[in-house]
């Protein structure tokens, strides 16, 4: 992991960083008590942490605009959309069970961009990266 930067201490730091930040968001946005409100923030959260690591990782994100990782994401999220909005339907023990999908889903998902981006190669960094590419790679590490 890392191979690339000579600085792997620092690297891991922000990514760290990037990570939690993105995870803490979503978390919040998890304690939203209304049936799926919860999606437009933890998606947010979610590209802006993508963008912050490939942005660590010094790659060109311009090719991975906001609208593609949307639609991407929310496809990637069914799982998560569908476990919190039943669990949201438990007084109680359903906010904190949508606060713990939101948290550990966004922490999966920010580890996964650090591995895929980690292992791009040379040409795939120099030449940016699509969205529909990038969430390919992504989920190849989540299926890990």
């Amino acid at each position: 992991m890392f191979e690339f930067r000579d600085d792997i201490d620092g690297m891991k730091a922000r990514c760290h960083k990037i990570i939690h930040s993105a995870t803490a968001a979503a978390g919040a946005a998890g304690a939203i008590p209304l049936p799926l409100a919860d999606a437009v923030p933890i998606t947010g959260a979610q590209i802006a942490m993508i963008l912050g690591l490939g942005g660590a990782f010094g790659l060109n994100m311009l090719k991975c605009t906001g609208t593609a990782l949307t639609s991407g994401l929310l496809a990637m999220q069914t799982g998560r959309v569908a476990a919190s909005g039943l669990l949201g339907l438990i007084p109680g023990l359903g906010t904190a069970g949508k606060v713990g999908v939101a948290v550990a889903f966004t922490e999966g998902l920010g580890w996964a961009t650090v591995n895929a981006f980690d292992n791009m190669s040379d040409k795939e960094r120099a030449e940016g990266i699509s969205p529909k590419a990038l969430l390919e790679l992504i989920a190849k590490f989540i299926k890990k």
